[in-house]
């Protein structure tokens, strides 16, 4: 029988700013957006978007995408992937969403430094 309880949350990783580990820019040093160079902060934080703009634009993508994931892992913590339940699968619908999603970085990346030559 399961509980009504949910479990006890794990402490999350930090770095030395006291941030989520899950804030750490994908690549340091470069927009998680668009790949453009980022500037120093002036205050010591990581940067991860060179401009508001990138920063709107990467988090209305992860909105949709984020919540494909998400739902892929619910069903697959559920069910945990067994054969012919919901969860058949789910983890590998994550990682091909995670795929595109850093295909679609490592292009755009790309573009961005081909444009700055």
């Amino acid at each position: 029988m399961h509980s009504a309880e949910p479990p006890e949350r794990a402490k999350v990783a930090t770095h030395d700013h006291g941030d989520v580990a899950e804030n750490m820019p994908l690549y340091a040093g470069l927009c998680d957006h668009c790949g453009a160079k980022l500037k120093k902060s002036p205050n010591g934080r990581v940067r991860r978007f060179c401009s508001a703009r990138c920063r709107r634009s990467w988090w209305i993508w992860a909105a949709s995408n984020g919540a494909k994931v998400m739902h892929a892992l619910a069903r697959w913590r559920i069910h945990r992937g067994a054969k012919g339940t919901p969860g058949e699968g789910a983890l590998s619908h994550v990682q091909a969403t995670i795929d595109r999603a850093l295909a679609e970085h490592r292009r755009a990346i790309s573009a961005k430094q081909k444009s700055e030559e």
